[in-house]
């Protein structure tokens, strides 16, 4: 894997892997949690109770994803 790009940056992200592969794609994205002016811990936390999530099983996956988070600046 040569990149790993990040939905808030998706726009730009998009524009470099059309220049790396020489490939004309088209993608425009909406607003995300890094624009959003909400907590971003508070946000996810919604979203995942929207499908369903409770608070325990929140914790857990933030548990088990937490070096994900770290790595990916999240």
């Amino acid at each position: 894997m040569d990149f790993i790009g990040k939905y808030e940056n998706m726009n730009n992200d998009i524009e470099i892997l059309r220049n790396m592969h020489s490939i004309n794609i088209d993608f425009k994205f909406g607003p995300n949690i890094k624009s959003a002016n909400v907590e971003p811990n508070t946000l996810i936390d919604v979203k995942m109770s929207k499908i369903g999530l409770n608070s325990k099983s929140i914790d857990l996956l933030k548990k088990v994803y937490e070096q994900d988070y770290k790595l990916l600046d999240y």
